[in-house]
């Protein structure tokens, strides 16, 4: 089975934050989760397979994934 790494930086001290994921839908499901703000790269072990970034647009949210 495929396992993915969600990696961002959680908060304004630096600490960065790594999970083990096993697809896109969830790397997005607990980005959304676990940052309110910012930016998330999603690998497949060396290979960066998306990066995140969270958008706010009045009162509502999205991800823009490049």
């Amino acid at each position: 089975m495929q396992r993915l790494q969600l990696d961002f930086q959680a908060g304004p001290d630096g600490a960065r934050q790594s999970f083990d994921v096993p697809d896109i839908a969830t790397a997005l499901v607990v980005a959304d989760i676990n940052l309110s703000d910012g930016k998330a790269n999603i690998r497949d072990g060396e290979k960066l397979v998306a990066r995140l970034e969270k958008r706010h647009v009045g009162g509502s949210s999205y991800w823009r994934v490049s």
